[in-house]
């Protein structure tokens, strides 16, 4: 079906202080006609562990779901490739799968990330979820239809703590409301 939205991405990457590297990483993949694979990761720690942790899993996450691949082969792949922290004794990076088809239906699986939110009526709202476990990994589900003016903001664990506290604050930037809904950052 034929319709007048369309998908505007766009991120701001910010290193941690005193690395080159940032631990966050996005990838976008457009998969044509109005409909993309969007996938933000978070490494666990900073710099080039993080970085390692975090292109793994958004590179690996966005060509998986980009071809069809269901999200629990693509969690089981993720447990069983990213390398085990010597330090922590754990391979770690958080998650979100934006999945947009057509500019119009879209999915997002989250794990361990903040929730997104959607701005309606300059209003920031929830969307309703569901919780999957996943070899043990609690992935939360959202399924939502866009309408004309919806944003459907997401974000890394570090954004609430480093965005709201230091300017220029990316979320300000997009036009998002200086207050967003209780329980978005964890």
């Amino acid at each position: 079906m034929v319709n007048n939205l369309y998908s505007d991405i766009g991120y701001v990457s910010i290193n941690h202080v005193g690395e080159m590297l940032c631990g966050d990483n996005v990838t976008v993949t457009d998969l044509g006609e109005g409909s993309y694979v969007v996938v933000l990761a978070d490494g666990l720690g900073s710099g080039v562990k993080a970085n390692i942790l975090s292109t793994l899993t958004s590179t690996m996450l966005s060509k998986m779901v980009g071809n069809g691949i269901s999200i629990e082969q693509c969690v089981e792949t993720i447990i069983a490739t990213l390398p085990v922290c010597k330090d922590r004794g754990v391979a770690y990076s958080t998650f979100s799968v934006i999945s947009i088809k057509n500019n119009r239906e879209i999915k997002v699986y989250n794990y361990d990330n903040p929730s997104p939110f959607i701005v309606r009526d300059h209003k920031a709202i929830l969307p309703e979820y569901i919780v999957n476990e996943i070899h043990g990994k609690r992935i939360e589900r959202y399924d939502f239809t866009a309408m004309a003016e919806p944003l459907c903001p997401s974000g890394f664990s570090g954004m609430c703590s480093r965005c709201f506290s230091r300017p220029p604050c990316p979320v300000r930037w997009a036009g998002y409301p200086h207050r967003i809904p209780d329980g978005h950052c964890a």
